[in-house]
C-alpha cells in the first residue's frame, strides 16, 4: 500500500509571478503538528538547505509548529517544494511510525510583483512567533530566518536583496517590530486543535513519563510550551494536564 504524505488533489493553475518571487505556505492537514520537536524542525531545515541554489532562492523562513511560510523565488516553484515537501513527509512519518496525510492540500502560495509587498510580507512572516504568542521579539525565535540577516555567519538565505532596503541592522530590526497591518496567507484562526491532537502533543512532551513525577519548575515548562504552542483554552488545558486553570493562566 502506497504511503500517503500529500492529499491528492486536482490541480488548478498557480498565479505566475512575473517576479519569480512568492510567499508560500505549508500547513498540517486539519491543523497537524508537523514539528513535534527540535529535531524535527533542523531536519526540515537540512532539507530546505539541500534545495537552495541560484534556481531555488530563499529569502525568508519561519517553522511554526502546524505550518511553515517561506518567501522564495524560483522559475520551477512546484517542483522544488513537492521535493521539499515529501522528503519531509516521508522522513516525518517513518520517524513517528504514522500513516496518512501530513499535509493539507498542496502548499499555497501568492505572487510577490513589487518591493513594497515583498518587504510587507518578509515582516509579516517574521512577525509570525509573536502573533502566536511564542516568543515578545522576532529575534527570540530560534526557527525563523531572523537572525541570519546582517550576520557574518554563512548561511543558506539569500540575503543580498536587505541592502537594497536597510543601512543598517538598526533600521532592519525597527522595520520587523513595526506593526503589520496587510494580511497575507495563512492558517485559518478560527480552526482550533482537536483535544486528541493536544493529548498526543503533551504525552510526547512527557516522553514516557507523569506529570506529577515530575519538578514543579519542569512540569510547568511543559504547559507553557503546550499552551503556547496550541493556543488551546485554560479550560481543555487543565483537562489534559490535571494543572488548574489558576496555575496555567499566568504560565
Amino acid at each position: 500500500q502506497r504511503q500517503m504524505c500529500i492529499r491528492d488533489r486536482p490541480r488548478h493553475a498557480r498565479q505566475r509571478s512575473i517576479t519569480d518571487i512568492y510567499h508560500v505556505m505549508l500547513r498540517g492537514i486539519d491543523r497537524t503538528v508537523i514539528f513535534l520537536e527540535n529535531d524535527d524542525r533542523q531536519m526540515f531545515l537540512n532539507l530546505l538547505r539541500q534545495q537552495a541554489s541560484p534556481e531555488f532562492k530563499i529569502y525568508c523562513y519561519c517553522l511554526m509548529t502546524n505550518h511553515i511560510h517561506l518567501i522564495l523565488e524560483s522559475q520551477k516553484l512546484s517542483k522544488y517544494m513537492h521535493h521539499l515537501a515529501t522528503g519531509y513527509a516521508l522522513w516525518f512519518n517513518h520517524k513517528y511510525a504514522r500513516r496518512g496525510y501530513l499535509y493539507q492540500d498542496r502548499f499555497k502560495s501568492e505572487a510577490i510583483e513589487n518591493e513594497s509587498y515583498l518587504l510587507q510580507c518578509f515582516r509579516y512572516i517574521l512577525q509570525n512567533p509573536i502573533k502566536a504568542g511564542v516568543c515578545d521579539n522576532a529575534h527570540e525565535y530560534q526557527w525563523s530566518s531572523y537572525n541570519s540577516y546582517f550576520s557574518s555567519a554563512n548561511t543558506f538565505v539569500y540575503t543580498n536583496f536587505l541592502n537594497l532596503f536597510f543601512t543598517t541592522p538598526k533600521d532592519f530590526e525597527t522595520y520587523i517590530a513595526t506593526e503589520c497591518s496587510i494580511k497575507c496567507i495563512d492558517i485559518e484562526d478560527n480552526t482550533k486543535m482537536s483535544y486528541d491532537l493536544i493529548r498526543k502533543i503533551f504525552k510526547h512532551k512527557l516522553k514516557g513519563r507523569k506529570i506529577t513525577d515530575l519538578s514543579k519548575t519542569e512540569s510547568r515548562q511543559i504547559v507553557k510550551e503546550l499552551k503556547k504552542e496550541t493556543r488551546a483554552s485554560l479550560r481543555l488545558l487543565s483537562l489534559i494536564t490535571g494543572m488548574s486553570i489558576g496555575v496555567i493562566r499566568y504560565l
